[in-house]
């Protein structure tokens, strides 16, 4: 785990057509007693059909900002204990805008901003190609939302990594504040939607892998935060992850998973639940590489539960269901073996919609 940074109605219309039978000026026929035959209108070969009316255009309520990329990424320095970003954006459309995107880089060798940009045609491409293969990329299109994630661990790790050592990452992420806050306990409807695919898994291991220690992840959390300002426990989360792929576990259903966020020192010692995969994933299974997915998760039952269960085990202890809110979300690789790894990601949401009875407001922020 890595620290924290901290988703018309058109009015249909009706075409009619109207036609007016008009009686012609009488004819001289001879004796003038022969009363003149109304002529019926002409009716076109091909009669105009009413146009059916165009479906509604539903505003969706997307949690997430800036869902297109347009304002780039905020990108982290290399140092994951410092938590420091550069003063440099990494730019796309609106140059000089303030990103709410982030991007982590943390326990890598190599930096983003010394790498190759490059843009054109609404798509924007971040490399650091200065190393065989490249050692990660980040591209996104401004016109579609879509986003591609790289990362090479062959460029990282120089030999396999061991019990204790960091590990590299590339994780997108954004956090909320203040009157932008939702409150879990105040939605009906609280769906994680990602559509994805893992485009490539390379084994460049040296040895053989340990399961305990070497793996490439592909994940998205949301924190599951405190941010009631009058609770003792302001601040304190739950790491709520859905993991999308697994080399160890591609192709199976995952079992849900609970445990403190450990495994280095700069990890936060916060709780992190999974749900199983037969809860989220549109098979019941961990993805397998090239195999596209479509997340539609309404994780509001699950939040409950890892709620819960973190109250069991001691986590949390001041703090109520009603005190959290979704604090941050990020999503992307934590690659803890010598594998080159890369997904596609698109139609990113998290879609909200209020009870019709919502709790006493809270002082958040």
């Amino acid at each position: 785990m890595k620290k924290l940074l901290s988703l018309f109605c058109c009015v249909p219309f009706l075409l009619s057509l109207t036609a007016c039978a008009l009686l012609p000026p009488a004819v001289d026929g001879g004796d003038g007693d022969e009363p003149s035959t109304p002529v019926a209108p002409e009716q076109p070969e091909n009669p105009e059909k009413p146009e059916p009316p165009e479906p509604p255009v539903v505003k969706e309520n997307n949690y997430l900002r800036d869902v297109l990329f347009e304002n780039g990424f905020r990108l982290s320095k290399l140092d994951e204990g410092a938590a420091e970003y550069h003063d440099t954006a990494l730019a796309t459309l609106n140059k000089g805008a303030t990103p709410v995107w982030s991007a982590a880089q943390w326990s890598s060798k190599y930096d983003l901003l010394g790498g190759t940009h490059s843009g054109g045609f609404g798509e924007y491409t971040f490399e650091y190609d200065d190393t065989n293969p490249s050692a990660k990329a980040l591209s996104v299109n401004v016109k579609t939302g879509d986003i591609s994630l790289t990362l090479n661990a062959e460029a990282e790790y120089e030999t396999d990594r061991k019990e204790g050592e960091p590990w590299p990452c590339i994780l997108i992420e954004q956090s909320w504040f203040g009157g932008d806050l939702i409150r879990v306990a105040d939605l009906s409807e609280l769906t994680m939607r990602m559509d994805y695919t893992v485009t490539k898994l390379e084994d460049k291991m040296h040895g053989a892998p340990h399961a305990g220690l070497h793996c490439a992840q592909f994940v998205w959390y949301v924190t599951l935060q405190n941010r009631n300002l009058d609770s003792p426990d302001y601040g304190k989360y739950i790491w709520f992850g859905l993991c999308l792929y697994d080399n160890r576990l591609a192709g199976t259903v995952s079992a849900v998973y609970a445990a403190e966020d450990g495994g280095k020192e700069e990890n936060t010692g916060a709780f992190i639940y999974q749900p199983s995969s037969s809860d989220w994933s549109p098979t019941g299974r961990v993805a397998n590489v090239k195999e596209k997915m479509q997340i539609r998760f309404d994780l509001r039952k699950a939040a409950k539960e890892a709620y819960d269960l973190a109250i069991a085990r001691n986590y949390l202890g001041g703090t109520k269901f009603e005190d959290l809110y979704i604090g941050s979300t990020n999503f992307g690789f934590e690659v803890t073996g010598t594998y080159n790894v890369s997904a596609d990601i698109s139609n990113l949401g998290i879609i909200w919609q209020q009870n019709k009875t919502l709790l006493l407001e809270q002082n958040a922020g």
